[in-house]
Order: structure tokens, then C-alpha cells, then sequence
């Protein structure tokens, strides 16, 4: 059962950008768990990353914040999320800091190692997708800073 510790007019979204092995999962509620048979292995909620390596084809360009910020699965939403993730120190830990950068900020449909290619370093994909990353990275802080601007205007 979820109980609201406050109430926001903004809601807010985690990516969990750990490791896989790192990550807190959740177990799916009770209701959804009853409609499995007893030995299923389908027990935990899908993580935000799974849901958006499954998006449909015509979301094929969106990279995954901004996916996380405006859709809600297909649809586009009135009130964007507000985004948290991990956000790893690029002198403390360099190579999670350049695989947090990518998964956020450049499209991938399959997993996230797809981004990291033959690479033997995330640093190396980062290196080969820069230029890419910069003008999404970019595009999306001036897009989601003008619609936070925008719904703020609205409620005035």
C-alpha cells in the first residue's frame, strides 16, 4: 500500500542508472501477483528502463529522460515528471558517470550495453557519441526548462 508522505504539484521520477545488481527492485502488488500461478518468476515491477526499450517505433528518436519526463508509456503528458537519477560524480566514479550520461541522453532500443558497442570503456562510447549527446543534452535542458516555465505562466 503506498501512503503519500506529501503532497507536490510536480511529480517527480527516479532512473535508476546503477548497475543491475546495484538496484533496489520492487515487487509487483499483490493484486498482480494472484493472476500468476504459484511458481512464476514474474514477481518484480518492470524498471523504467525496460518499459522504454519496449516504447512503440514512432517513439523511436526519443532518448530516455525525456521519455521518462513527458510520455506516460505512448502518451505525451500535460505536467512533465521531474526527473531524479543517480547522477555519478565524474571524478569519483568516471566510468558510471560516462554510461549514466548515455543511457540518459542517447536513444537505444535494445540494452544498454548496445550503447557501449565494441568499446572496451564507457568513456570510449562517450567519446564516439559526444557531439550526439551535446545537442540532445542541450536540447532537452532548454525544452524542459521552457515547459516548466510554461506550466508556471499557465497557473499564474
Amino acid at each position: 500500500m503506498f501512503i503519500p508522505l506529501y503532497h507536490a504539484s510536480k511529480t517527480f521520477k527516479f532512473i535508476n542508472t546503477s548497475p543491475l545488481q546495484e538496484c533496489a527492485l520492487v515487487f509487483k502488488n499483490v493484486a498482480s501477483l494472484k493472476i500468476f500461478p504459484l511458481n512464476s518468476t514474474n514477481i518484480m515491477c518492470p524498471l523504467i528502463i525496460d518499459k522504454y526499450i519496449k516504447r512503440i517505433n514512432y517513439l523511436s528518436n526519443i532518448f530516455l529522460i525525456e521519455f521518462v519526463a513527458n510520455y506516460d508509456i505512448v502518451n505525451l503528458r500535460e505536467k512533465i515528471h521531474i526527473i531524479c537519477y543517480v547522477h555519478y560524480n565524474e571524478y569519483q566514479d568516471l566510468e558510471n558517470y560516462y554510461k549514466e550520461q548515455l543511457l540518459l541522453f542517447i536513444p537505444f532500443f535494445d540494452n544498454e550495453h548496445t550503447l557501449k558497442g565494441d568499446h572496451s570503456t564507457w568513456n570510449a562510447a562517450y567519446n564516439m557519441h559526444e557531439i550526439q549527446y551535446n545537442l540532445l543534452r542541450k536540447i532537452f535542458i532548454y525544452s524542459f526548462d521552457n515547459k516548466i516555465h510554461t506550466q508556471q505562466i499557465k497557473k499564474t
